[in-house]
């Protein structure tokens, strides 16, 4: 059952019931001359109104009912209260208005019988108050005698069907507004929803980038930093009669963080993207380690090719990050192990042999973990692992890349 806000004030029941039960009073004083007189039925007729208007806002189809049953009450003692056609009246209302559909249909059903009632209490009885007789009236101007019976119960059905109609359109009006109200806060959740998306994903990509342009400055000043340790390392076992070796050597500093100062330019330049410029070659890698003292062995196995230019980026990225994995934990005196395969993909292999302990595990760290990173972006994959060796352990890392994106 549907049923109005307004409606469910508690004193309504009784600003409706309270007319209907005076209009019922009145009516018996009327017809009858003293209450001794006045028959059950008629006492059950006026009381079953009132409770009628009384349960109509609240319960329609308890109203419905109650409204049925006094009419058979009044049915049985011969009479019918002016007080009936009121609650008829407003139980077509209330019925099409605030009932289930089930009650909406057995409203309408109801008018046809209620509009038969009507006509024949009319044609018995006779009533002044009862107000089919202007209907009447007016059917015979119209019709002539013989339409004392039609004209009436069409009165009755128009009657009865006006607030039966005019509830269903406000039933229909008040679903209408419902469902706009309804669409419109689907629609202001939806918008709210597609807002908070979208700051979402304005973050995400923010942090996306944050991460990115972090991951670009590691790498970059992780090398540096490495040769340029790797160089001061070197300078620190020259004799003090050697002053162009260490001029050098400090020229080799100054070149180092130069190119640290001009790649961090073009890393921020770019916003820390994967497609950004390299500002060294790959020989500049190895010429740079070469000049810090190391010994670099380089092995080259099949024909190189030209890359795709995001390509050619990971694979700059990945060999710098593993030559300075190579000078942080490698042992100073010890060769290093740069190997390119050019096969069905690109193999990039580095190996060291580091300090015992092993200090850098397989997989550990955040050179390794951001080494993996790149090489999957572009459907590669890395492996490291570690094998003994005669002065300690030998660090091999392995990156396989793509010829071509996937």
């Amino acid at each position: 059952m549907t049923s109005h806000p307004v409606f469910r004030v508690s004193w309504l029941p009784a600003l409706v019931s309270l007319p209907v039960a005076a209009l019922g009073w009145f009516d018996l004083k009327l017809r009858y001359s003293g209450w001794s007189d006045v028959p059950a039925g008629a006492w059950a007729g006026m009381l079953g109104c009132t409770v009628a208007a009384a349960l109509l806002f609240r319960a329609p189809g308890a109203a419905l009912l109650t409204a049925w049953l006094a009419n058979l009450a009044m049915m049985t003692a011969s009479v019918h209260l002016t007080s009936a056609h009121l609650v008829a009246l407003l139980v077509s209302f209330g019925a099409a208005r605030y009932g289930n559909a089930l009650v909406v249909w057995l409203s309408g059903l109801s008018i046809a019988l209620e509009a038969g009632v009507e006509v024949l209490i009319f044609h018995q009885d006779g009533d002044p108050l009862d107000v089919l007789r202007v209907g009447d009236r007016a059917g015979s101007v119209a019709h002539g005698a013989t339409s004392d019976v039609l004209a009436p119960l069409a009165v009755a059905v128009v009657t009865l069907s006006t607030p039966w109609l005019i509830g269903l359109l406000l039933r229909s009006h008040d679903a209408n507004e419902r469902s706009r109200i309804d669409r419109d806060v689907a629609e202001a959740r939806q918008h709210e929803a597609e807002a908070r998306l979208a700051h979402a994903t304005e973050v995400a990509d923010l942090r996306a980038a944050q991460t990115q342009m972090a991951n670009e400055v590691h790498d970059v000043v992780g090398h540096s930093l490495a040769v340029i340790l790797a160089q001061a390392e070197s300078a620190r076992f020259l004799d003090d009669d050697q002053p162009d070796r260490i001029r050098e050597i400090l020229q080799h500093v100054a070149s180092a963080a130069r190119l640290s100062l001009q790649d961090i330019h073009a890393v921020l330049r770019a916003g820390g993207s994967d497609a950004g410029p390299a500002s060294v070659r790959v020989e500049d890698l190895i010429d740079g380690l070469r000049k810090a003292g190391r010994d670099i062995r380089v092995s080259v196995v099949g024909m190189p090719q030209p890359l795709p230019h995001d390509v050619e980026f990971v694979a700059f990225r990945v060999l710098q990050e593993m030559l300075t994995n190579a000078l942080r934990h490698g042992l100073l005196d010890a060769p290093l192990w740069v190997a390119q395969r050019w096969e069905n993909d690109l193999q990039l292999e580095v190996r060291n042999v580091v300090r015992p302990p092993c200090e850098h595990r397989p997989g550990g760290g955040h050179g390794v973990a951001g080494m993996r990173r790149r090489v999957e972006s572009v459907g590669g994959r890395l492996a490291v692992e570690t094998h003994d060796h005669a002065t300690g352990a030998m660090f091999i890392a392995t990156a396989s890349i793509p010829l071509r994106v996937p």
